[in-house]
């Protein structure tokens, strides 16, 4: 069998537990690209995401001093929308 890295072969018994892996692989891929969106703005001091079933949340805690929280607020809700 040859075995391509980046996609999953899955034998398909139990419809609900593929159901469930496939929503959890999607929400993570869609995770990953809002932190790599979050990676490239100033002002964000760190951020915490968790992936769970069907949704993914993100915890973003800005800088104290940063000169314009509401662009650096902006810029979040941009990295979000440019995801999906």
């Amino acid at each position: 069998m040859k075995t391509i890295l980046g996609q999953y072969c899955i034998n398909v018994s139990n419809m609900e537990r593929a159901v469930a892996f496939y929503q959890d692989a999607i929400g993570l891929e869609i995770t990953n690209k809002i932190e790599e969106e979050l990676r490239g703005i100033v002002g964000i001091k760190r951020y915490l995401s968790f992936s769970l079933e069907n949704s993914s949340l993100i915890d973003v805690i800005i800088e104290d001093d940063v000169s314009d929280p509401e662009k650096v607020k902006r810029d979040i809700r941009d990295a979000g929308g440019s995801v999906m």
